[in-house]
């Protein structure tokens, strides 16, 4: 296995049951009885030894378990192999809230594919334990999980925890390998019918790429700048001068007429541009291949922050491969400009960013925001598809022999 290779693990559950405790105690050695609550989200690695040649590399993500975040949850544990359900087992509630992680995780990935451990820590407080210790394994049992016990204090079961997933994501990282090791040799006859094949097939790797998994576009911008005005007004048709701030995350999807026969799905993905949240956003807008920076002509600031935003991208995307979009909204308070159009577009420019006018209000310039959008993707995976190689074929060697070319004299 490439020692290169990270694989994203998930720690979720709820509140104060000790999840950054069990995180910072396995990969640093450390644990803190004065332990604050998680508020930002953040990422620890760690390298596991799982046999006596074969190395794992895991990135361990742990976020808030609080109610008022619980919203922005689904994108943190986006493309998990793993996932590690925590709770208390001095503490009835944490442990009732497990099933709704486990609902919550069955709205995102396939459980069928993904590593699930349920962990009951503070195992060091047994006196006052509120969860039966075979009731939990039973339930663990019934929904396809690894139960463990735990003490990020103690410094029990911890090590156990994460072999085990080190284990696991060899384990089927092995049997994946294997099924790729596939090497096609036919002959003339054969070798002919699957280039026919081939040729059939083009249409349905642009249809697969219409299906919009990868089609995922981000709007990032400060706060009251007219984010979520925007996606409404273009993927529902609605506006309203009531529109409340974002607190959760949420994203809508859209279809595209790229031309007279192709269509392209896109998701818009939304989250809060307060302060508090900004610390969470990169793991919203992780896998992007379009972003639309939104600021608000009218208000200079939300323009200054633009070049945070672009930062903030550039440190977990590839700015080459992004589509960027600079969006100045509330086009209708003309009058009440704070920012240069010129300004704004030459900055733009400078960034290799497309820039655009819009108002969610009176409903300008956002079909031409996504119709660009929806036109760049289809054109850039379009070329992308087309270098792609298909699979190694190989003529028998007769066929080899016949086709090598003669020497001119």
């Amino acid at each position: 296995m490439s020692s290169d290779t990270k694989y994203k693990v998930v720690i979720i559950g709820e509140g104060r049951v000790g999840k950054t405790s069990l995180l910072v105690r396995y990969c640093k050695g450390e644990y803190s009885d004065k332990q604050e609550s998680t508020i930002n989200a953040f990422c620890l690695q760690k390298q596991i030894q799982v046999n006596e040649t074969e190395k794992v590399n895991i990135a361990i993500w742990d976020t808030a378990g609080q109610e008022k975040y619980k919203a922005l949850a689904p994108m943190f544990y986006q493309e998990a192999v793993c996932a590690i359900i925590v709770y208390d087992i001095t503490f009835k509630e944490s442990f009732d809230k497990v099933k709704m992680w486990v609902t919550e995780l069955t709205k995102t990935l396939d459980t069928n594919q993904i590593i699930l451990c349920i962990a009951g820590n503070k195992c060091d407080l047994e006196k006052d334990r509120q969860i039966d210790k075979y009731f939990a394994e039973s339930y663990a049992y019934q929904v396809g999980a690894c139960h463990f016990l735990t003490s990020a204090k103690s410094n029990k079961g911890i090590n156990e925890l994460f072999q085990y997933v080190g284990q696991e994501i060899l384990k089927r990282n092995c049997i994946k390998g294997k099924k790729k090791k596939e090497r096609l040799v036919i002959n003339k006859q054969s070798f002919q019918e699957a280039n026919k094949k081939k040729e059939e097939e083009k249409d349905k790797g642009y249809k697969k790429m219409n299906k919009g998994q990868n089609n995922k576009i981000v709007i990032l911008g400060e706060g009251r700048v007219g984010k979520t005005s925007l996606i409404l007004r273009s993927c529902k048709g609605e506006y309203s001068d009531t529109q409340e701030s974002t607190i959760n995350a949420f994203y809508l999807e859209k279809k595209i007429q790229v031309n007279d026969t192709e269509n392209l799905n896109m998701y818009i993905w939304d989250t809060a541009g307060q302060e508090k949240f900004k610390s969470i956003t990169p793991m919203y807008y992780h896998d992007a291949v379009c972003a639309i920076i939104v600021y608000d002509i009218t208000f200079k600031e939300s323009f200054d922050k633009v070049k945070l935003w672009v930062l903030e991208l550039t440190q977990v995307l590839d700015p080459k491969k992004l589509i960027i979009c600079i969006v100045g909204n509330k086009s209708d308070l003309e009058n009440n400009r704070q920012i240069s159009k010129q300004f704004a577009e030459e900055y733009s420019q400078s960034i290799g960013a497309q820039h655009f006018h819009t108002s969610a209000k009176n409903n300008k310039g956002v079909d031409e925001l996504f119709q660009y959008i929806g036109q760049e993707i289809f054109k850039r995976k379009t070329a992308t598809t087309k270098k792609k190689r298909g699979p190694q074929i190989i003529e028998d060697t007769n066929q080899l022999k016949q086709n090598k070319k003669k020497p001119c004299c």
